[in-house]
């Protein structure tokens, strides 16, 4: 019984420090990405982090570094990015998406009055808006440059974290379990 127990908390602890989360900012656009042209494709930047790397206070800027980050184009293909990338929520413009640091510049975001009060460390969205979108830079990825020319819809940024898994599940049952035991033997008692 005490092993079950001792199973069951474990679960419950690895739940609750769950904050793997998962940024994407999307657009359909028109660029290149090393030597393939794309036009009005589905562009989609991806950050896997986790929210105990978000940084910031106040009204921000909040800021997550740290993982791979990655640009899918449809058509084209996926590619990491190779210069020093990071999630940003700008709350004092209402701005959330993807920055480039070595170049200084936003490589893609989206604006609205939600993010305003947003800080990157929980699940949001969709959220589709206006689109930010810099097509004077050049971003570098695993494939060569990235380079936007245009963008004519809204953008979308969402931050998903995952449901808890089969195991979180079953220490959530199992630990239910016990509580209702230990309330049944002090009643008893």
């Amino acid at each position: 019984m005490k092993r079950l127990v001792l199973i069951a908390l474990g679960c419950c602890a690895a739940l609750a420090h769950a904050s793997t989360i998962t940024y994407t900012d999307q657009v359909t656009a028109s660029g290149s990405l090393g030597t393939t042209d794309f036009t009005n494709a589905l562009v989609t930047l991806t950050l896997v982090g986790n929210t105990t790397d978000v940084t910031g206070s106040g009204s921000g800027p909040f800021v997550d570094s740290v993982g791979d980050f990655t640009v899918t184009i449809s058509g084209v293909g996926t590619a990491t990015f190779t210069d020093d990338m990071r999630v940003v929520d700008n709350q004092t413009s209402d701005v959330a998406g993807f920055g480039d640091v070595d170049e200084g510049l936003f490589v893609l975001g989206t604006g609205d009055v939600r993010f305003a009060t947003y800080d990157l460390r929980s699940g949001i969205g969709p959220i589709t808006d206006t689109t930010m979108i810099n097509i004077s830079g050049g971003f570098s990825t695993t494939a060569g440059i990235l380079v936007f020319s245009d963008s004519s819809e809204d953008s979308t940024f969402t931050a998903n974290m995952p449901e808890p898994g089969p195991a979180g599940l079953i220490g959530l049952g199992l630990a239910a379990i016990l509580a209702r035991r230990r309330l049944r033997s002090r009643i008893e008692a």
